[in-house]
C-alpha cells in the first residue's frame, strides 16, 4: 500500500500549524514576539506548497512558496538561520504527527523521507532568496557553497 503524504498533511494541516506556531516561541528565542497569525499564515503557506511540490514533482511550486507574502515576511523579521531552523522543526513535527497514521516502518521512513526531501528543495529555494536580497551577484557564487554547507549540517542536524 502506498501512502498518500500529500493526503494525510492536508488533513493534519491546521493542527499541525497551529501547533508548530505555538511551540516556535518555546524553541527558537527570535519568533517570540511574532504575531501567531503571521507565523500560522507562513505556516499554512508551507504546508500547502509543499503538498502541491508532493502532488506534483514540480520544482517550480517550491519556487513560488519562496516568494510567498507570508514567507517573504517571515524572511524579513527574522535572521534566515532561525527560519530555516523553524523549517525544519516544522518538518519534525509533520513527521511526528503522521507516524501513526502510517502503518509500517519501512511506509513511514519512504513518507519520512519524501517529506525530509521536500523540505529540503524549499530551504534550497529560500537560500538562493537570501542569498540574492543580501548580497550583488558577484558575492552569490562564493557564498553559495558556505551555504549548502550549512543547510546540509543543519539538515543532519535535524535528521539525529
Amino acid at each position: 500500500m502506498t501512502v498518500d503524504l500529500a493526503a494525510l498533511l492536508v488533513g493534519e494541516r491546521d493542527r499541525l500549524v497551529d501547533d508548530w506556531a505555538r511551540s516556535l516561541g518555546r524553541l527558537l528565542p527570535a519568533f517570540t514576539h511574532r504575531p501567531v497569525h503571521d507565523l500560522t499564515a507562513a505556516g499554512r503557506a508551507v504546508v500547502d506548497g509543499l503538498v502541491r511540490y508532493l502532488e506534483t514533482s514540480e520544482p517550480g511550486v517550491l519556487r513560488t512558496l519562496a516568494s510567498h507574502d507570508a514567507v517573504v515576511r517571515l524572511l524579513g523579521a527574522v535572521e534566515f538561520p532561525e527560519v530555516l531552523r523553524s523549517l525544519m522543526a516544522l518538518r519534525e513535527q509533520a513527521g511526528r504527527l503522521l507516524e501513526p497514521q502510517i502503518a509500517g516502518a519501512a511506509a513511514q521512513a519512504r513518507a519520512y523521507g519524501g517529506l525530509v526531501a521536500a523540505t529540503d528543495l524549499l530551504l534550497g529555494e529560500l537560500a538562493r532568496v537570501e542569498q540574492h536580497r543580501r548580497r550583488p551577484a558577484a558575492e552569490v557564487g562564493a557564498a553559495a557553497i558556505d551555504l549548502e554547507q550549512h543547510l546540509v549540517a543543519e539538515t543532519r542536524r535535524a535528521l539525529r
